[in-house]
């Protein structure tokens, strides 16, 4: 699995969640989370499996467009 650090994307997701499956898809790294989340787009609704407080939670999310902080034009 992969602990979640932070999420600002997903009020569903906490700090310290750790991640076990993506829409049934087992996760041991975080290069699985990108192998998982290639196939779907923006707007997409993903199930996630998350061991939160020793239980294991699903959790459903609808993916985000990623956005810079800030953008420097030099």
């Amino acid at each position: 699995g992969v602990v979640i650090l932070q999420s600002k994307f997903s009020d569903e997701l906490k700090h310290g969640d750790y991640l076990v499956s993506v829409n049934g898809n087992e996760i041991d790294s975080s290069y699985d989370v990108e192998l998982a989340l290639k196939s779907f787009s923006v707007g997409d609704k993903i199930s996630v499996s998350v061991v939160r407080d020793n239980k294991i939670i699903e959790v459903e999310i609808v993916l985000q467009e990623k956005v810079p902080e800030s953008i420097s034009f030099n």
